[in-house]
């Protein structure tokens, strides 16, 4: 489709702060080593790009399908506190009472509801499930990248993200790079599946350093299909600590 769209508002953002070529060089022969069914995206807090490398397929999601599960009731949810036990810890049992929730006790319905604002978000995902168990949920890294940054626009963005694990501190990141460099400068939906065997990894970072002071954030997905979950962890964990350090 092409044609002209009304523009209301316009806003100047901070140039582009590109990754030197040290850590790109870094995190490239990082996801060569996670294999041909990988893919990592990292975007900038305008949705700028700043790296890209791997498969542009659908991938495996695991429990990363929560973050769209969440999204879909989050309008409807009164209890904050669900939000927290479901993306913190990744209760499965209550993501999927949720996703059935939504379709009114149905499975079907809730996964198409939660698919369906996915792509009003403009993220294109296939949902099986609300928990992310069944390994037909699968989407590209860079549709789960779209999603997040589109999430910043929703009036409940801060419940949302405050839900996620936080690195180094709570949930299913609170024994990961808990470091005093480290701890806190992360939250993100952890996945993991034993078989196919699958690590993935999706949320926001706050550098350490960077000249775009308060919004320095930077939103990203790794998602690894195809290789050991616990070697998958470490490449991320290995990525995270230098995206954050930014060496």
């Amino acid at each position: 489709m092409r044609g002209w769209v009304p523009v209301t508002e316009l806003r100047s953002v901070p140039d582009l702060e590109p990754l030197s070529p040290r850590l790109r060089r870094s995190l490239s022969r990082l996801s060569a080593k996670a294999g041909p069914t990988s893919s990592v995206i990292i975007r900038d807090r305008w949705g700028r790009t700043l790296y890209a490398a791997g498969t542009r397929r659908p991938l495996v999601l695991a429990s990363v399908t929560k973050i769209f599960t969440v999204g879909a009731a989050l309008d409807r949810i009164t209890t904050r506190r669900l939000v927290r036990e479901i993306l913190a810890p990744s209760n499965n049992a209550k993501a999927q009472a949720l996703i059935e929730w939504v379709g009114r006790g149905s499975n079907g319905a809730g996964t198409r509801t939660a698919q369906k604002y996915a792509a009003e978000k403009g993220s294109l995902v296939n949902l099986a499930d609300g928990s992310g168990l069944d390994p037909r949920n699968r989407a590209a890294a860079h549709e789960v990248v779209d999603y997040l940054q589109a999430m910043r626009t929703h009036a409940r963005f801060r419940l949302f993200k405050r839900g996620l694990p936080v690195l180094g501190k709570t949930g299913t990141l609170g024994r990961r790079l808990s470091g005093s460099a480290t701890q806190g400068r992360a939250q993100a939906k952890t996945g993991t599946l034993f078989f196919p065997s699958t690590s993935t990894l999706a949320g926001y970072i706050q550098p350490r350093r960077s000249k775009s002071g308060p919004n320095r954030e930077l939103t990203f997905a790794m998602l690894m299909n195809g290789i050991p979950y616990l070697y998958g962890r470490s490449l991320q964990d290995q990525m995270l600590q230098q995206l954050i350090t930014r060496r």
